[in-house]
Protein backbone atom coordinates (compact mmCIF):
# COMPACT_ATOMS: atom_id res chain seq x y z
CA UNK A 1 0.00 0.00 0.00
CA UNK A 2 1.30 3.62 -0.61
CA UNK A 3 0.86 6.41 1.49
CA UNK A 4 0.00 9.66 0.15
CA UNK A 5 1.40 12.84 1.25
CA UNK A 6 -1.68 15.61 0.56
CA UNK A 7 0.34 18.22 0.43
CA UNK A 8 2.50 17.30 -2.46
CA UNK A 9 1.98 17.09 -6.04
CA UNK A 10 2.21 13.61 -6.24
CA UNK A 11 2.07 10.75 -3.67
CA UNK A 12 5.67 10.07 -2.45
CA UNK A 13 4.71 7.22 0.03
CA UNK A 14 7.21 6.40 3.17
CA UNK A 15 10.51 7.31 1.48
CA UNK A 16 9.93 10.85 1.54
CA UNK A 17 9.54 10.73 5.35
CA UNK A 18 12.10 13.46 7.24
CA UNK A 19 12.21 15.20 10.62
CA UNK A 20 9.60 17.69 9.22
CA UNK A 21 7.48 15.48 7.47
CA UNK A 22 6.73 12.94 9.30
CA UNK A 23 4.23 9.40 8.23
CA UNK A 24 1.27 11.24 7.06
CA UNK A 25 -1.51 10.08 9.50
CA UNK A 26 -5.04 11.69 9.61
CA UNK A 27 -6.38 13.10 12.99
CA UNK A 28 -9.37 10.65 13.13
CA UNK A 29 -10.41 11.14 16.97
CA UNK A 30 -12.62 13.07 18.99
CA UNK A 31 -11.46 16.42 17.70
CA UNK A 32 -13.54 19.42 16.58
CA UNK A 33 -13.22 21.75 13.25
CA UNK A 34 -13.09 25.05 14.17
CA UNK A 35 -13.28 27.66 11.83
CA UNK A 36 -10.54 30.82 12.87
CA UNK A 37 -12.30 33.99 11.51
CA UNK A 38 -9.77 37.30 9.92
CA UNK A 39 -7.06 35.76 11.71
CA UNK A 40 -4.39 39.16 11.16
CA UNK A 41 -1.42 37.64 9.11
CA UNK A 42 2.28 38.95 9.64
CA UNK A 43 4.61 38.86 5.93
CA UNK A 44 7.65 37.93 6.52
CA UNK A 45 10.77 37.70 4.28
CA UNK A 46 14.63 36.92 4.34
CA UNK A 47 16.85 39.70 4.38
CA UNK A 48 20.57 39.45 2.76
CA UNK A 49 21.74 37.63 5.79
CA UNK A 50 19.06 35.12 5.67
CA UNK A 51 17.35 36.70 9.21
CA UNK A 52 13.98 36.69 8.90
CA UNK A 53 12.60 40.28 9.01
CA UNK A 54 8.51 41.63 9.06
CA UNK A 55 7.45 42.83 5.73
CA UNK A 56 7.54 46.55 5.68
CA UNK A 57 6.59 47.36 2.31
CA UNK A 58 8.65 45.08 0.08
CA UNK A 59 9.16 44.88 -3.62
CA UNK A 60 6.67 43.63 -6.23
CA UNK A 61 8.01 39.49 -6.30
CA UNK A 62 9.73 39.19 -3.03
CA UNK A 63 9.60 36.15 -1.95
CA UNK A 64 7.63 36.10 1.84
CA UNK A 65 7.00 33.80 4.17
CA UNK A 66 3.33 33.77 6.58
CA UNK A 67 3.49 31.50 9.57
CA UNK A 68 -0.25 30.91 10.77
CA UNK A 69 -1.34 30.72 14.33
CA UNK A 70 -2.21 27.04 13.98
CA UNK A 71 -0.99 24.23 12.24
CA UNK A 72 -3.16 21.64 10.91
CA UNK A 73 -4.72 23.21 8.21
CA UNK A 74 -8.12 21.37 7.22
CA UNK A 75 -9.89 20.99 3.79
CA UNK A 76 -13.04 22.93 2.54
CA UNK A 77 -15.10 19.87 4.56
CA UNK A 78 -13.30 20.33 7.66
CA UNK A 79 -13.19 16.19 7.99
CA UNK A 80 -9.01 16.03 7.05
CA UNK A 81 -6.12 18.47 6.37
CA UNK A 82 -6.51 20.18 2.97
CA UNK A 83 -4.78 20.18 0.38
CA UNK A 84 -3.89 22.04 -2.72
CA UNK A 85 -7.67 22.21 -4.44
CA UNK A 86 -9.38 21.43 -1.29
CA UNK A 87 -8.21 23.96 1.55
CA UNK A 88 -10.30 26.20 4.30
CA UNK A 89 -7.72 28.50 3.82
CA UNK A 90 -8.62 32.03 2.10
CA UNK A 91 -7.12 35.57 1.94
CA UNK A 92 -10.07 38.15 2.99
CA UNK A 93 -8.58 40.70 0.82
CA UNK A 94 -5.73 38.55 -1.14
CA UNK A 95 -4.26 41.15 -3.06
CA UNK A 96 -0.57 40.18 -2.24
CA UNK A 97 -1.15 36.60 -2.89
CA UNK A 98 -3.57 35.89 -5.53
CA UNK A 99 -3.20 32.05 -7.00
CA UNK A 100 -2.66 29.38 -4.87
CA UNK A 101 -0.33 26.96 -6.65
CA UNK A 102 1.14 23.16 -5.34
CA UNK A 103 3.09 23.19 -2.44
CA UNK A 104 6.56 21.74 -3.15
CA UNK A 105 8.17 21.52 -0.10
CA UNK A 106 8.43 18.15 0.25
CA UNK A 107 10.22 17.66 -2.87
CA UNK A 108 13.04 19.77 -1.49
CA UNK A 109 13.02 17.56 1.78
CA UNK A 110 13.32 14.68 0.01
CA UNK A 111 16.61 16.06 -1.65
CA UNK A 112 18.34 16.73 1.17
CA UNK A 113 16.91 13.14 2.88
CA UNK A 114 18.75 11.46 -0.15
CA UNK A 115 22.29 13.79 0.05
CA UNK A 116 21.45 15.16 -3.17
CA UNK A 117 21.62 18.87 -1.29
CA UNK A 118 22.68 19.73 2.24
CA UNK A 119 20.12 20.74 5.02
CA UNK A 120 18.41 23.95 4.12
CA UNK A 121 17.89 27.19 5.98
CA UNK A 122 14.74 28.93 6.42
CA UNK A 123 15.76 30.81 3.52
CA UNK A 124 16.89 28.16 1.11
CA UNK A 125 13.53 26.18 1.73
CA UNK A 126 11.67 29.06 0.94
CA UNK A 127 13.44 30.11 -1.88
CA UNK A 128 13.22 26.13 -3.15
CA UNK A 129 9.45 26.48 -2.38
CA UNK A 130 8.96 29.30 -4.31
CA UNK A 131 11.17 28.73 -7.67
CA UNK A 132 9.46 29.12 -10.70
CA UNK A 133 6.31 30.86 -9.21
CA UNK A 134 5.12 34.15 -10.38
CA UNK A 135 3.98 37.15 -8.95
CA UNK A 136 1.01 36.50 -6.61
CA UNK A 137 1.76 32.88 -6.37
CA UNK A 138 1.40 31.28 -3.14
CA UNK A 139 1.39 28.02 -1.67
CA UNK A 140 -0.11 26.60 1.66
CA UNK A 141 1.85 24.17 4.05
CA UNK A 142 -0.94 22.60 5.53
CA UNK A 143 0.42 20.20 8.59
CA UNK A 144 2.99 23.21 9.28
CA UNK A 145 0.72 26.25 8.93
CA UNK A 146 2.88 28.39 6.66
CA UNK A 147 2.39 30.05 3.63
CA UNK A 148 4.83 30.63 0.83
CA UNK A 149 4.52 33.02 -1.95
CA UNK A 150 5.83 35.58 -4.19
CA UNK A 151 4.41 39.48 -3.93
CA UNK A 152 1.85 40.92 -6.25
CA UNK A 153 1.82 44.17 -4.54
CA UNK A 154 4.07 46.41 -1.81
CA UNK A 155 1.43 45.42 0.36
CA UNK A 156 2.28 43.75 3.86
CA UNK A 157 -0.66 43.17 5.94
CA UNK A 158 -4.05 40.83 5.03
CA UNK A 159 -6.25 38.98 7.13
CA UNK A 160 -7.34 35.04 6.55
CA UNK A 161 -9.95 32.68 7.50
CA UNK A 162 -9.10 28.97 7.80
CA UNK A 163 -10.38 25.61 9.43
CA UNK A 164 -8.50 23.75 12.04
CA UNK A 165 -9.00 20.67 14.37
CA UNK A 166 -9.09 21.80 18.30
CA UNK A 167 -8.88 19.07 21.29
CA UNK A 168 -10.45 18.81 24.46
CA UNK A 169 -6.92 17.18 26.00
CA UNK A 170 -3.77 17.34 25.90
CA UNK A 171 -0.97 15.15 25.63
CA UNK A 172 -1.02 14.11 29.24
CA UNK A 173 -4.73 12.91 29.24
CA UNK A 174 -5.74 16.28 30.94
CA UNK A 175 -8.84 18.76 30.15
CA UNK A 176 -8.21 22.28 28.63
CA UNK A 177 -10.11 24.21 26.89
CA UNK A 178 -9.70 27.15 23.93
CA UNK A 179 -11.35 30.24 24.08
CA UNK A 180 -12.38 33.34 21.98
CA UNK A 181 -12.54 37.01 22.77
CA UNK A 182 -15.68 38.91 20.58
CA UNK A 183 -16.09 42.44 20.92
CA UNK A 184 -19.66 41.15 20.50
CA UNK A 185 -20.56 38.04 21.94
CA UNK A 186 -22.39 35.28 19.45
CA UNK A 187 -25.88 34.79 19.29
CA UNK A 188 -26.68 31.18 18.60
CA UNK A 189 -28.99 29.22 17.47
CA UNK A 190 -30.44 25.64 18.16
CA UNK A 191 -27.68 22.71 18.56
CA UNK A 192 -24.80 25.54 17.19
CA UNK A 193 -20.97 24.85 18.66
CA UNK A 194 -18.81 27.67 20.04
CA UNK A 195 -15.98 28.61 21.94
CA UNK A 196 -15.66 29.18 25.19
CA UNK A 197 -16.05 33.35 25.51
CA UNK A 198 -13.37 35.66 26.82
CA UNK A 199 -13.39 38.86 28.21
CA UNK A 200 -10.44 40.92 26.69
CA UNK A 201 -8.21 40.13 29.38
CA UNK A 202 -7.95 36.73 28.82
CA UNK A 203 -10.34 35.80 31.34
CA UNK A 204 -13.76 33.81 31.10
CA UNK A 205 -16.62 35.49 30.89
CA UNK A 206 -19.44 33.80 33.35
CA UNK A 207 -23.15 34.03 33.29
CA UNK A 208 -25.45 31.90 35.32
CA UNK A 209 -27.70 30.17 32.96
CA UNK A 210 -30.10 28.58 36.31
CA UNK A 211 -30.82 29.69 39.10
CA UNK A 212 -28.73 29.15 42.21
CA UNK A 213 -30.41 29.12 45.85
CA UNK A 214 -32.46 32.13 46.87
CA UNK A 215 -32.14 34.21 43.07
CA UNK A 216 -35.01 35.66 41.60
CA UNK A 217 -34.51 36.63 38.32
CA UNK A 218 -37.91 37.67 38.03
CA UNK A 219 -37.40 40.74 40.24
CA UNK A 220 -33.48 41.01 39.91
CA UNK A 221 -32.34 40.01 43.11
CA UNK A 222 -30.74 37.39 45.61
CA UNK A 223 -32.03 36.40 48.76
CA UNK A 224 -29.22 35.88 51.40
CA UNK A 225 -29.14 35.81 54.99
CA UNK A 226 -26.60 37.91 56.76
CA UNK A 227 -24.08 36.29 58.96
CA UNK A 228 -22.11 38.01 61.54
CA UNK A 229 -18.49 37.84 61.54
CA UNK A 230 -16.51 38.55 64.57
CA UNK A 231 -14.39 40.30 62.59
CA UNK A 232 -13.39 43.89 62.46
CA UNK A 233 -13.44 44.09 58.48
CA UNK A 234 -17.14 43.83 58.46
CA UNK A 235 -17.93 46.03 61.77
CA UNK A 236 -18.98 49.33 61.89
CA UNK A 237 -16.94 51.80 63.67
CA UNK A 238 -18.33 53.71 66.74
CA UNK A 239 -18.14 57.22 67.96
CA UNK A 240 -19.22 57.11 71.53
CA UNK A 241 -20.05 60.02 73.84
CA UNK A 242 -18.09 59.78 76.68
CA UNK A 243 -19.79 62.70 78.54
CA UNK A 244 -22.97 65.28 77.46
CA UNK A 245 -21.49 66.89 74.25
CA UNK A 246 -22.88 69.32 71.78
CA UNK A 247 -21.38 68.00 69.07
CA UNK A 248 -18.86 65.12 67.81
CA UNK A 249 -16.92 64.94 64.84
CA UNK A 250 -17.79 61.27 63.88
CA UNK A 251 -15.23 60.71 61.21
CA UNK A 252 -12.53 63.52 60.02
CA UNK A 253 -12.64 62.45 56.01
CA UNK A 254 -15.44 60.81 53.88
CA UNK A 255 -17.38 57.81 55.18
CA UNK A 256 -21.01 56.49 55.81
CA UNK A 257 -22.84 56.81 58.93
CA UNK A 258 -25.16 54.17 59.31
CA UNK A 259 -26.61 54.38 62.77
CA UNK A 260 -26.73 57.31 65.66
CA UNK A 261 -28.68 56.53 68.90
CA UNK A 262 -28.47 58.11 72.32
CA UNK A 263 -30.61 60.86 74.35
CA UNK A 264 -30.78 64.49 74.86
CA UNK A 265 -30.15 65.25 78.26
CA UNK A 266 -32.93 66.10 80.42
CA UNK A 267 -31.24 69.27 81.99
CA UNK A 268 -31.50 71.07 79.16
CA UNK A 269 -34.09 73.93 78.80
CA UNK A 270 -37.86 73.35 77.18
CA UNK A 271 -37.57 74.13 73.38
CA UNK A 272 -37.18 72.72 69.85
CA UNK A 273 -33.88 71.78 68.69
CA UNK A 274 -32.28 70.15 65.71
CA UNK A 275 -30.05 67.42 65.48
CA UNK A 276 -27.74 68.18 62.73
CA UNK A 277 -25.74 65.42 60.37
CA UNK A 278 -23.11 67.23 58.70
CA UNK A 279 -20.58 66.90 55.79
CA UNK A 280 -18.34 68.11 57.50
CA UNK A 281 -14.80 67.40 59.38
CA UNK A 282 -15.49 70.11 62.06
CA UNK A 283 -18.63 70.83 64.70
CA UNK A 284 -19.85 74.26 63.85
CA UNK A 285 -20.80 73.70 59.86
CA UNK A 286 -23.69 73.94 57.97
CA UNK A 287 -23.21 71.61 54.96
CA UNK A 288 -25.47 69.01 55.67
CA UNK A 289 -25.51 65.26 54.53
CA UNK A 290 -29.35 64.46 55.61
CA UNK A 291 -31.67 66.71 56.97
CA UNK A 292 -31.68 68.38 60.37
CA UNK A 293 -34.54 65.93 62.68
CA UNK A 294 -36.37 68.07 64.94
CA UNK A 295 -36.85 67.43 68.85
CA UNK A 296 -39.01 69.52 71.35
CA UNK A 297 -37.45 68.76 74.35
CA UNK A 298 -39.21 68.86 77.78
CA UNK A 299 -37.07 70.04 80.88
CA UNK A 300 -36.36 67.31 83.15
CA UNK A 301 -37.08 64.49 80.60
CA UNK A 302 -34.50 62.95 78.88
CA UNK A 303 -35.46 62.98 74.83
CA UNK A 304 -34.60 59.72 72.89
CA UNK A 305 -32.20 60.25 69.78
CA UNK A 306 -32.94 57.21 67.35
CA UNK A 307 -31.61 58.22 63.54
CA UNK A 308 -31.78 54.39 61.26
CA UNK A 309 -29.33 55.00 58.04
CA UNK A 310 -28.96 51.10 57.34
CA UNK A 311 -28.42 49.55 55.11
CA UNK A 312 -26.30 51.67 52.82
CA UNK A 313 -25.78 54.87 55.25
CA UNK A 314 -25.62 58.23 54.85
CA UNK A 315 -22.54 59.61 53.20
CA UNK A 316 -20.08 62.53 54.20
CA UNK A 317 -17.50 63.66 51.35
CA UNK A 318 -15.43 65.57 53.33
CA UNK A 319 -16.29 64.04 56.84
CA UNK A 320 -19.21 63.01 59.60
CA UNK A 321 -20.71 65.51 62.23
CA UNK A 322 -23.40 65.34 64.76
CA UNK A 323 -24.16 68.65 66.21
CA UNK A 324 -27.04 69.90 68.65
CA UNK A 325 -28.43 73.34 67.69
CA UNK A 326 -30.89 75.69 69.01
CA UNK A 327 -31.17 77.95 66.29
CA UNK A 328 -35.37 78.03 65.01
CA UNK A 329 -33.65 77.92 61.76
CA UNK A 330 -33.09 74.21 61.27
CA UNK A 331 -30.58 74.74 58.51
CA UNK A 332 -28.86 77.25 60.39
CA UNK A 333 -26.31 76.39 63.55
CA UNK A 334 -26.27 77.70 67.19
CA UNK A 335 -25.10 75.71 69.81
CA UNK A 336 -27.04 74.33 71.89
CA UNK A 337 -24.64 73.67 74.52
CA UNK A 338 -23.22 70.23 76.32
CA UNK A 339 -26.37 68.22 76.30
CA UNK A 340 -25.85 65.19 73.95
CA UNK A 341 -25.11 61.62 74.81
CA UNK A 342 -24.89 60.18 71.57
CA UNK A 343 -23.34 57.15 69.99
CA UNK A 344 -22.83 57.07 66.16
CA UNK A 345 -22.31 53.47 63.84
CA UNK A 346 -20.10 54.56 60.83
CA UNK A 347 -17.87 53.65 58.42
Amino acid sequence: MTLLDSNSEKGVGQKGISYQYRLPVDCIGTHTSYPVSAESLTFKYYDANGALQTDAGQAIGAVVVINLTNKNVLNELGDMIGSFGDSSFEFVTGTILTTEVPYRGLLAEQAVVKGLIAPLSGQARAIAVTAGFKAGEFCVDHEHGVIYGVKATTGSSDTANYTVFKTLSDSTGASTAQGTYNTTLPTLTNGQEVSLQLDDRGMLIVTLGRLIAGEDQTNGVLAVFQKPLPSITYASSVDQSTALETGSVIKNEAGNLFKLGGYIDATLGNGTYYLQICNSAAVGGTTFAMAPVKYVHTTGTDTPVDIDCTPFGIHGSSGLVWQLSSNANPWSYTAAGAYGNITALYK
